[in-house]
């Protein structure tokens, strides 16, 4: 789906926001999803499967959608 290069190449991917509960990761990527912004959770089975790890769930975004990713989740929770 994505691919990972050089730091200035559009494509690459961003952290857009960690969550400790794969659920609310998956809940915004719904709404970025929504919005027509690509987006993938990273780490989810692992806080699913081993939550005792508190390991971090990342929700990535590819880095020319930052912005708009950002801007779409804002006017989503100011509302």
């Amino acid at each position: 789906m994505f691919k990972r290069n050089k730091s200035e190449d559009p494509q690459r991917l961003v952290v857009l926001q960690t969550f400790q509960v794969a659920v609310d990761a998956e809940m915004t990527a719904s709404i970025l999803r929504s919005a027509g912004i690509e987006c993938q959770v990273l780490d989810e089975n692992v806080s699913m499967v081993m939550p005792y790890l508190n390991k971090i769930v990342r929700l990535v975004v590819r880095a020319e959608d930052e912005e708009r990713a950002r801007e779409v989740l804002n006017a989503q929770f100011v509302e």
